[in-house]
């Protein structure tokens, strides 16, 4: 009897661990001017001050980008491939000038403030390194709480593919196959 109730204590802290994406109330919340959650102001708070950033906060700016009008998932625009051949060819301080253009545009961008940490990290730059990294873990730990990736109805959910190929380098997951359930 004292194993089956430490096994429903133990399932029932795992499943709290995983919290549902309700991408209706993200939306109202996101778009609603008298809220916390107002995604113009959830930004703000972000740039400024991402230590102070609660779960619920961070699920809702990074699921509620996808109710903005700056939010297109295919866009890849020249300044975007510049930056990527500099990042490849280790020219970090290009870079950075590139990049910190292109955050200005999307502060919530998970996978370029990824590759701005190592840029900062790289060009010693601890201040706006330790900056960057609270902000790619207020994302990391929102896309992570999604799900746990073990069945397609638990699957973690991002809103790019940037983002998945980010998530499974930081989990070290190797992939297998992908599929979209848009």
């Amino acid at each position: 009897m004292k194993r089956t109730v430490l096994l429903l204590f133990a399932m029932s802290t795992v499943c709290t661990l995983f919290a549902q994406v309700d991408l209706k109330e993200i939306a109202k919340l996101t778009k609603d001017h008298s809220t916390a959650y107002y995604y113009d102001t959830l930004v703000k708070e972000f740039l400024t001050h991402p230590y102070d950033f609660e779960m619920s906060k961070g699920m809702s700016l990074y699921y509620g980008k996808l109710f903005t009008e700056a939010y297109e998932p295919y866009a890849f625009s020249p300044e975007q491939t510049r930056f990527e051949d500099f990042f490849r060819q280790g020219n970090y301080q290009r870079a950075l000038t590139l990049g910190q253009r292109l955050i200005e545009k999307d502060p919530v961008d998970f996978a370029l403030l990824l590759k701005l940490l190592k840029c900062y990290l790289e060009q010693k730059d601890e201040e706006m390194a330790n900056f960057t990294r609270l902000q790619v873990n207020v994302l990391f730990k929102a896309i992570q709480r999604s799900g746990d990736g073990d069945t397609p109805g638990t699957a973690i959910k991002i809103i790019q593919i940037a983002d998945e190929y980010a998530m499974m380098a930081l989990m070290d997951v190797q992939g297998i196959s992908r599929r979209s359930n848009m």
